[in-house]
């Protein structure tokens, strides 16, 4: 068994290129049998003019009016009958805010496997931007984007209504000069309730290997503290995650992503079905990708 990707973006997300049947096509030379797109959901107003849409058959439209998804499920449909032997899992990677619950509740009458859910903003602004998180830092101190940070995630968490939690200490990510120390210090003393939540919810959480491949960190998102640090306290589930924004980052560095979690105490990984954990695959019956680009 290959270890399944659950962050992918094929190109409805805004950001993102490459067909859900070019993704399909890549998984299959790299050997995988399971990937779950996770197209981006960024239901927030205030950065409608800039995040609020996704692409459907190369035209933009607006992503709040749910009706989208029949096409994002449609062209899953049609690359699973193409690939029957590849499991294609619908998603969504939703970012966080106060009020997206109620402008969410829409797209929650469809059937999905994953929803994947993410923080990237505080007070609307994107902290690991360079000129967003700048703003952001001549507002509130990074212990004050901590504080909020870690109050956004735990709600999301009891909300109910996701199933893995994404790249969790990504605003390490932001340059500014002594924010990542003082932000992740800052974070320490919260991390303890946000990873037992996160266990008491029967959530996922998501080792992200974007964090080494685009952005040239040395661990990924979220690092080896804080993988150790939930796997002491009993948490057991996690998946992985390229975060891939074109089809040759599916599966990329899953390697060094194997090789941490297990020095990290973790034993297998898990895929879901319809929002329920299918399967809990051990790292014994990992075997490595297929080498169709360099690693």
């Amino acid at each position: 068994m290959r270890i399944p990707d659950y962050h992918i973006h094929p190109d409805f997300s805004f950001d993102a290129r490459g067909t859900v049947l070019n993704y399909a096509q890549f998984a299959e030379e790299k050997g995988m049998e399971e990937i779950c797109f996770t197209t981006h959901l960024d239901l927030d107003p205030v950065r409608a003019p800039r995040e609020g849409w996704v692409r459907v058959n190369g035209s933009r439209v607006p992503n709040y009016n749910p009706s989208w998804i029949f096409k994002y499920i449609e062209a899953i449909e049609e690359a699973q009958a193409l690939f029957p032997d590849l499991k294609l899992k619908r998603g969504l990677e939703v970012d966080y805010f106060p009020e997206v619950e109620s402008l969410l509740e829409p797209f929650l009458h469809f059937s999905w496997d994953f929803l994947l859910v993410s923080v990237h903003c505080i007070q609307h602004l994107a902290v690991a931007n360079e000129k967003e998180g700048a703003q952001l830092l001549s507002l509130m101190t990074p212990e004050k984007i901590a504080s909020e940070f870690a109050k956004q995630v735990k709600k999301a968490i009891l909300s109910g209504i996701f199933h893995g939690l994404a790249h969790l200490d990504y605003f390490k990510r932001q340059n500014h000069p002594g924010f990542k120390e003082r932000f992740l210090s800052a974070l320490e003393p919260c991390l303890p309730e946000i990873l037992t939540l996160l266990k008491k919810q029967g959530m996922a959480l998501e080792v992200n290997a974007r964090a080494i491949f685009r952005y040239n960190l040395k661990e990924p998102f979220p690092g080896s503290h804080i993988l150790s640090l939930a796997s002491s306290l009993g948490l057991e589930t996690i998946t992985f995650g390229s975060d891939s924004h074109n089809p040759l980052e599916l599966g990329l560095k899953f390697d060094t992503l194997l090789s941490l979690a297990m020095k990290s105490g973790f034993k297998a990984v898990t895929t879901f079905k319809g929002g329920k954990i299918e399967n809990i695959i051990p790292f014994s019956q990992i075997v490595p990708l297929l080498p169709s680009y360099p690693a």
